[in-house]
């Protein structure tokens, strides 16, 4: 499971309506800014489980045919990757208001839990449908 606080696969249009607004502060600027490095990170790792899967997929098709036609030259040589799953994000639909996050007031709090445990549901539902 990957938790996060930013929107994951949000529709570009509404994140783009999103953070239209300029930050108030320097600390909403840091924090988008870390935001969307992390996000871009985590979408690079993705792409990188995306492509060793369809070289697993490439190399078990290789070997299936080196069975078949009784050629060992097909199959791939060294490593051969094993696919991995990738893993389920719980991520909120839009973005959080940044002072929800920063100042602790009960109320926030309290919607920020109910959010999450909305988005934990969404996801893990998504993930055994």
């Amino acid at each position: 499971l990957v938790v996060m606080m930013t929107p994951w696969n949000a529709d570009p249009d509404a994140m783009r309506l999103q953070t239209r607004q300029m930050p108030q502060d320097l600390v909403q600027a840091l924090s988008l800014t870390l935001d969307w490095a992390l996000l871009a990170s985590y979408r690079v790792a993705f792409e990188a489980i995306e492509h060793r899967n369809r070289l697993a997929a490439a190399a078990d098709k290789l070997a299936r045919a080196a069975e078949q036609l009784g050629d060992a030259s097909l199959r791939l040589e060294g490593a051969v990757p094993r696919p991995i799953a990738p893993p389920t994000v719980i991520a909120p639909e839009a973005l959080m208001p940044l002072d929800w996050i920063i100042d602790y007031e009960t109320a926030n709090h309290e919607a920020l839990f109910a959010m999450g445990k909305a988005d934990a549901e969404r996801a893990l539902a998504a993930r055994k449908g």
